[in-house]
């Protein structure tokens, strides 16, 4: 007993540094732990977009097969912008949460080869898919692919 009296100011140090380490190894955990559940939600969103794009491309086979130039020289050009970008906002989704979706965005996004060919304005997206439309425009926008 005289040993905890005389050693008890240490006693209490070490039980105050204790408590504050399983505090801070606490709150470590809590930030892991609402990172993965941001990262699952995230992935799940993205997953879940492009389920719904997978939809409209079944809706609508004119769109994800495009005629590019007959599709955006008719009443339908808005109908196909939309499209497109959607796929877009898809892609960006895809594109932030699972890297291993490259190839499948690039399927995804290769019908529509000559749409982007037919403007320069293609700014405001994510890196990745900035790249990706860089990228198809580089390879394959020319004169053969022009609507005019």
């Amino acid at each position: 007993m005289r040993w905890l009296k005389e050693n008890a100011p240490s006693i209490e140090a070490i039980a105050a540094l204790i408590t504050a380490l399983v505090a801070v190894a606490a709150l470590i955990g809590v930030k892991l732990q609402l990172d993965a559940n941001a990262h699952l939600q995230a992935t799940q969103s993205a997953r879940d977009i492009f389920r719904e794009h997978l939809t409209l491309s079944i809706a609508n086979p004119e769109f994800a097969q495009p005629d590019v130039c007959a599709l955006t020289s008719s009443d339908k050009a808005p109908a196909y912008t939309a499209f497109v970008e959607h796929l877009l906002y898809t892609s960006e989704q895809i594109l932030a949460t699972q890297s291993d979706w490259d190839s499948a965005i690039a399927e995804r996004i290769a019908p529509h080869t000559q749409y982007f060919c037919t403007s320069d304005d293609w700014q405001g997206y994510t890196t990745d898919v900035s790249n990706l439309i860089a990228d198809i425009r580089a390879q394959h926008c020319g004169a053969s692919l022009s609507c005019q």
